[in-house]
């Protein structure tokens, strides 16, 4: 169900590009994920983020980016031994603003995360945790950057889950995914 509803996205935003000044593109970068909320004593895990997007003029200086892009999140202890490993299919809807000179951009837009898988780990083993993990995760992304010609921009972009992550009766609390992002975009 789940791919079909990415390929019926995909064929939509496909038909919508025939129409629209369209530019496709490949986004990724550097996360710094963490799990916030309820969850105390939690260090930020780096990781990984690879996607496609196409980025669509709606007017002058307004875009539209439609997404898709795996990222790999989580969190570890401060000392580095336990380490929860979330692998997500990131769907993010952007619009993005270019201010006056089009070089600096504003984005924001609401995200749809798809659990790919879930693991946690320590010194001696790994385990998954799949089915205590909620397998949609929606989230407020905003961000900024540069455009430094018509086909390399950088941006920042911090990533604000809205749902608990566990789906654990104990120990009760909100557990949302907390995700900072350095991404490069190169468009074809």
């Amino acid at each position: 169900m789940k791919k079909l509803l990415l390929l019926a996205s995909f064929t939509f935003l496909s038909m919508l590009a025939t129409r629209a000044q369209t530019q496709f593109g490949i986004r990724g970068g550097l996360n710094l994920s963490n799990i916030a909320g309820d969850a105390m004593g939690n260090a930020l895990r780096s990781d990984i983020h690879l996607g496609v997007l196409l980025k669509m003029k709606l007017v002058k200086s307004l875009y539209w980016l439609p997404e898709v892009q795996y990222s790999a999140q989580g969190a570890q202890s401060p000392n580095k031994v336990i380490k929860a490993y979330y692998n997500y299919l990131n769907i993010p809807v952007m619009l993005r603003f270019y201010p006056n000179d089009k070089v600096i951009f504003l984005e924001a837009g609401p995200q749809l995360g798809l659990l790919l898988s879930a693991k946690v780990s320590n010194i001696s083993n790994t385990v998954s945790v799949k089915k205590e993990v909620r397998k949609e995760d929606f989230a407020l992304n905003v961000g900024l950057g540069a455009r430094f010609n018509s086909h390399i921009e950088l941006d920042v972009r911090g990533i604000f889950g809205m749902s608990n992550t566990s789906l654990l009766p104990n120990p009760p609390g909100k557990y949302p995914n907390r995700v900072f992002q350095v991404s490069l975009q190169a468009n074809l």
